[in-house]
């Protein structure tokens, strides 16, 4: 793009004033530089910062038919609740948690992602949080955050808000794909209890709030934190003990990528795993346990 150069001002300075600081994006870049590179392995290739980001996917070879499996997310209205709490350090594991439970969900293991952060200002240190959030998750995970970006959108976002999404990629064979055609009658359904409300249903979970009169800052009997800090509850990545189960019932042949744990999956003859669903249930009566926020009458109650 060519430069605009306006007579006595400074390129920086001109940029300021149209409400972009580069010099606090250049900042966030350092903090969070550290947190981001833990994710990589010998698979990511051109370290940090690059245009594009890269990743060696010669492992692919050792499948019979290999199928990419991708999908994107965002964490939704619970940044609201980071934002009026001023904690931006679980809102990456729930950006992570949102995207990769959707890939393992079909059989597939996580391999890469890429976040996007906007933002009406940048702020260095909390970007670097939300960013060093996300690269632990993606860390515990065994996912490799291979590039990112963060955009100042001055006068679209007000200076405090921003919003995070992320998009990843896996793999799985051909073979071994998860799906309700594998589904048949007489197979047993096996539920994993929700950490909570994890990123779902918070615009109904604050309009609750609003309705009862609530603060964040309230405690409420059989919570021993905040209402805010309850539902800061970080959504519990599914992914590694779901692909757990599938090794577990798959014999498993490991390829030699060490950091990124990516399988030719053979059938077994009895206790497949034939789907996996992640069913969002409301954070009302009735939903998993957790933090409940009962429709009709009275206040919050735990259980």
């Amino acid at each position: 793009m060519p430069s605009v150069r306006l007579e006595g001002v400074s390129d920086q300075s001109a940029y300021q004033r149209s409400g972009v600081d580069t010099r606090a994006g250049d900042l966030a870049v350092e903090l969070m530089r550290s947190h981001v590179q833990a994710t990589h392995s010998d698979s990511v290739l051109g370290g940090f910062g690059g245009f594009a980001g890269l990743f060696d996917a010669s492992a692919l070879k050792d499948f019979d038919r290999p199928v990419l499996a991708t999908s994107t997310d965002g964490v939704g209205t619970k940044i609201e609740i980071a934002r009026a709490m001023k904690r931006h350090d679980t809102i990456g594991q729930d950006l992570v948690a949102m995207v990769i439970d959707d890939i393992v969900v079909a059989g597939a293991t996580p391999l890469f992602m890429t976040d996007y952060i906007a933002c009406g200002a940048v702020d260095p240190e909390r970007i670097a949080t939300i960013v060093s959030g996300i690269a632990r998750a993606c860390e515990a995970s065994g996912v490799a955050l291979i590039g990112g970006e963060t955009a100042e959108h001055p006068g679209v976002l007000d200076p405090d808000e921003y919003d995070v999404a992320a998009a990843a990629t896996g793999v799985v064979e051909y073979a071994h794909i998860l799906g309700p055609h594998r589904v048949t009658a007489g197979d047993v359904v096996v539920a994993v209890s929700s950490s909570g409300l994890h990123s779902n249903g918070y615009s109904l979970v604050r309009k609750i709030l609003a309705d009862k009169n609530l603060s964040l800052t309230d405690t409420v009997n059989g919570i021993n934190q905040s209402l805010g800090d309850a539902l800061l509850e970080p959504t519990l990545v599914y992914t590694p003990g779901m692909l757990a189960v599938l090794d577990a019932h798959r014999d498993v042949c490991p390829c030699r990528e060490p950091h990124h744990r990516w399988w030719n999956r053979a059938e077994s003859p009895a206790g497949n795993p034939r789907r996996f669903s992640a069913i969002s249930v409301s954070g009302v009566v009735g939903g998993p346990p957790g933090l409940f926020l009962p429709l009709p009458r009275g206040g919050p109650r735990a259980r």
